[in-house]
This record gives C-alpha cells, sequence and structure tokens, in this order.
C-alpha cells in the first residue's frame, strides 16, 4: 500500500481496522504518509443465502442485488 501510495504522490491512507493485522504503522510514518483508521457500517442486502454474509466485496453485491439498488444501499 506504501509503494501505491507514493507512486500517486498521496500523503494519506484510509484503511479500515482490520488492517491492523496486516499492516505496520511505523513503516507508513517513516513514509512520512497519515494512515487514518475508520469504522465502516455494513448495511444488509438480500444474498443468496439465507443469513446474511457480512464484509463481502463490492462483487457479492453486485452480483446479488446490482447496480441500481448498491446506489441505495450507500
Amino acid at each position: 500500500m506504501i509503494e501505491i501510495v507514493n507512486y500517486f504522490d498521496g500523503i494519506k491512507y484510509i484503511s479500515g481496522f482490520g488492517g491492523d493485522n496486516y499492516q505496520d504503522a511505523d513503516l507508513f510514518q517513516k513514509e512520512n504518509i497519515s494512515l487514518l483508521k475508520t469504522s465502516f457500517s455494513l448495511n444488509k442486502y438480500s444474498q443468496l443465502t439465507d443469513n446474511f454474509i457480512p464484509g463481502l466485496s463490492i462483487m457479492d453485491a453486485l452480483f446479488n442485488i446490482g447496480a441500481h439498488d448498491i446506489r441505495e444501499l450507500i
């Protein structure tokens, strides 16, 4: 991620808290990149299962409910 931010001359990287499992905050600091952590709320949508499975990619929502309904979720 640091290489990508540097490639685009970025100064900030926004990550979910799951990034704590694989990101080293000290490396971002050494590269003068602010590592911002945010918490995302998950809106449920219709899936092919009886129980909602959270945290899947946008592709799951696209295939299950389509682009129009994704706009409504957002």
